[in-house]
């Protein structure tokens, strides 16, 4: 029976918290699992993710200074990161071979899906490029009590391992 990639991943991560074979909190993930609204919803609950998303994607976001008076507005993620309250933080990402690697570092509180369910909200994590401004969305289902610290953590943790890919693909 053919499965698309998201399908055959859910899978696999149910086998490991089922057998207990590799303890995780963090799953990270290219855009053809970010965009996978399907990926996303059927991922363990006791799991955070982190998933490169597209940069056309939609998402709702409060526009309103206090919670008790909410005006929700569907964005797409660019038009959320040139918005001027914004808040950039250049960050040391990590240690590269030729130094250390920087980053422009970004997040704020969005919803994905239906904005009136608390379930729905996570955070708009952003990573542009000093040099060529290219920007980088994540999505992420973590608590809001989450540390940016924590968040770069988990994103610069998928830089050695998509580097074995590459490295593999040219052999």
């Amino acid at each position: 029976v053919f499965k698309k990639k998201p399908e055959l991943a859910i899978e696999m991560i149910d086998e490991l918290l089922k057998y207990e074979l590799l303890p995780f909190r963090w799953i990270t993930c290219d855009s053809i699992f970010g965009n996978s609204p399907e990926f996303l919803e059927n991922l363990p609950s006791q799991v955070s993710y982190l998933a490169d998303i597209a940069k056309n994607r939609k998402v709702w976001v409060n526009t309103q200074e206090s919670e008790s008076c909410r005006k929700m507005v569907e964005r797409k993620v660019s038009v959320i990161a040139q918005d001027e309250n914004v808040k950039w933080k250049l960050t040391k990402l990590a240690e590269g071979a030729k130094g250390p690697i920087f980053g422009f570092i970004a997040r704020t509180r969005v919803y994905v899906g239906d904005a009136s369910k608390s379930e729905n909200e996570g955070w708009l994590f952003l990573r542009k490029d000093p040099k060529t401004h290219e920007i980088k969305y994540c999505l992420s289902n973590a608590p809001v009590e989450t540390t940016l610290e924590e968040m770069i953590r988990v994103c610069v943790l998928r830089w050695p391992i998509e580097q074995s890919f590459q490295e593999g693909k040219s052999e």
